[in-house]
């Protein structure tokens, strides 16, 4: 979010849910973000069936756009304008490599160090976690297989959570959401075994 009203719109309209007892999941991207500094940095993007392709640098720009800068932005919105509320962060979701198969067009394929930036990403926004009114969670066990490639079951396309991996993701964090609405204590940072 890169409007300054639309911001004030986005925070005060999770505000008003909260208080009318609707409790909000947000889920987002950081596309306009990483673009924006691509550009900055003077990197072009390269697209290709209207994807990016993520080459080494461009990964380093999105790790530093998705693990510190959108997540923590997102957040802090929140806290101030509705100090009360209680946020919930998840860890980035797996991505699918590029010897791996998905079973749904398109299918994102991802190099090993696109899948390790992501990895280190998801895991910087664990620093959001304070336990008070931020709290962490990885559950991306539920999108992987023993072997730990992805389960195109539940990620057909080796990125987004399938049908069933939406009902998985629900169930996973159902419990969590259920303390934390109930004013229950959990803990700061959770990892889904």
């Amino acid at each position: 979010m890169s409007d300054q009203n639309l911001k004030n719109s986005f925070t005060r309209d999770v505000a008003l849910m909260s208080l009318v007892g609707m409790k909000p999941v947000i889920v987002h991207g950081g596309g306009p973000q990483i673009a924006k500094e691509l550009k900055k940095s003077g990197i072009s993007s390269n697209f290709i069936s209207g994807h990016r392709v993520t080459d080494k640098v461009t990964m380093s720009v999105v790790k530093k756009i998705l693990g510190t800068k959108v997540n923590h932005e997102i957040v802090n919105l929140i806290k101030k304008t509705y100090p009360e509320i209680k946020i919930l962060v998840l860890r980035i979701f797996p991505r699918g490599g590029d010897d791996e198969k998905g079973i749904s067009p398109p299918v994102f394929k991802s190099s090993e160090k696109c899948i390790n930036i992501c990895h280190e990403a998801g895991l910087l926004t664990k620093q959001l976690a304070d336990g008070k009114q931020v709290y962490w969670m990885d559950i991306n066990k539920i999108f992987l297989l023993e072997n730990g490639k992805i389960d195109t079951k539940k990620m057909w396309d080796l990125l987004h959570p399938s049908p069933s991996g939406a009902e998985a993701w629900a169930i996973a964090v159902r419990p969590t959401l259920l303390k934390l609405i109930n004013n229950e204590p959990v803990p700061a940072v959770q990892i889904l075994k």
